[in-house]
């Protein structure tokens, strides 16, 4: 059985990982939060299957960004076997080279899978932004 307070404490560690590594703009390290089969569904853009693909999706533009803020909120997580179902709503607050700051705000839902070797990793990901963002793209 699958305590859900093991669970919740796993993801938060995930989520102070991958808060870490995009700040630092680490693409590698993003990309391992992702299991090898995961599917991200990024808004208004095409789906990514794959770590690989994913860590292709993410170097394409974290490199040329500076976050001031990024921030994940868990609202919900529900735990069956080796699967976790999380909502939440994340705020980034960025720049890029030569471009213009920018910042917009939304909710995501991710669903986890306990791996072999006990690492929780994210195993979809979908995000959508909030339509009154204060700027930037959404």
């Amino acid at each position: 059985m699958t305590d859900p307070q093991d669970v919740r404490q796993a993801v938060a560690a995930a989520h102070a990982a991958y808060i870490r590594a995009m700040r630092d703009r680490d693409v590698d390290a993003l990309a391992e939060h992702f299991a090898v089969d995961a599917i991200l569904l990024p808004q208004a853009s095409a789906m990514r299957r794959g770590r690989d693909a994913i860590r292709d999706w993410f170097g394409t533009w974290l490199p040329a960004t500076t976050f001031d803020e990024f921030s994940l909120r868990s609202e919900e997580i529900a735990a069956v076997e080796d699967t976790a179902y999380e909502v939440g709503t994340f705020r980034q607050v960025w720049a890029t080279a030569g471009g213009p700051p920018g910042s917009y705000q939304g909710r995501y839902l991710m669903v986890w899978r306990r791996e072999p070797d006990g690492r929780w990793r994210i195993l979809r990901d979908m995000f959508s932004l909030e339509r009154d963002s204060p700027s930037g793209s959404g």
